[in-house]
């Protein structure tokens, strides 16, 4: 996927050249300059997509548990804690991996499409932005996994709302308090804009 949205990427002028309200879609994403706003949409996409895998690993422990297979593990010498910390190792290691992929797969679109191999290390940097959100949503999957095992489908109803307020948030004007409880708002549209360390610091403080 990630590749296709490389590939695509270096023709977005034309695409957009009669259809004003899409660039200014796209320019809304935070740049002036459309190929580098579509790269930031298309690798919100990919970190979204991406975030289904993060929750989905973490609470991965929660189906272990309701099959029964959980307390044959944890009858022996195997603690609690780290029976759902190491679902919740495999998600966030996994989320580093599935977000360099995507990105990886762009930036060799890219290359395919320009030969700039420079656009690879700048678009795989773009695409780990997006890591402390993914994070966030995992710790809230375990978060309530520890708590209330029973309300998990309150995570996937969070994430629900994360890819609804990223993909039509803008184009709704939903109020920007309300936009802000998504931890992908707080994401530099990198590489529209230029990258701020603040946020990803906190929202990994938060993860």
């Amino acid at each position: 996927l990630g590749s296709v949205y490389g590939a695509v990427a270096e023709g977005i002028e034309d695409l957009v050249e009669d259809n004003d309200q899409l660039r200014e879609i796209l320019a809304r994403v935070g740049g002036v300059e459309l190929v580098d706003s579509f790269y930031a949409s298309s690798l919100l996409i990919l970190a979204l997509i991406g975030t289904g895998f993060t929750i989905q690993s973490t609470l991965r422990a929660r189906g272990e548990e309701s099959a029964g297979r959980a307390a044959v593990v944890l009858a022996t010498a195997t603690s609690r804690a780290s029976f759902g910390g190491s679902h919740l190792a495999v998600a966030l290691a996994g989320s580093v991996l599935l977000l360099a992929a995507g990105g990886l797969g762009e930036g060799i679109g890219v290359v395919l499409s320009t030969g700039d191999v420079g656009e690879l290390p700048r678009l795989v940097g773009a695409s780990l932005a997006h890591l402390p959100a993914m994070w966030v949503l995992g710790g809230i999957a375990a978060l309530v996994f520890g708590f209330a095992p029973r309300a998990v489908i309150l995570v996937w109803g969070a994430f629900a709302l994360c890819f609804f307020l990223a993909m039509f948030g803008e184009l709704l004007d939903v109020p920007g308090w309300l936009t802000d409880v998504s931890p992908f708002s707080h994401i530099p549209d990198v590489p529209a804009t230029d990258l701020t360390l603040a946020p990803l610091i906190a929202l990994t403080l938060i993860a």
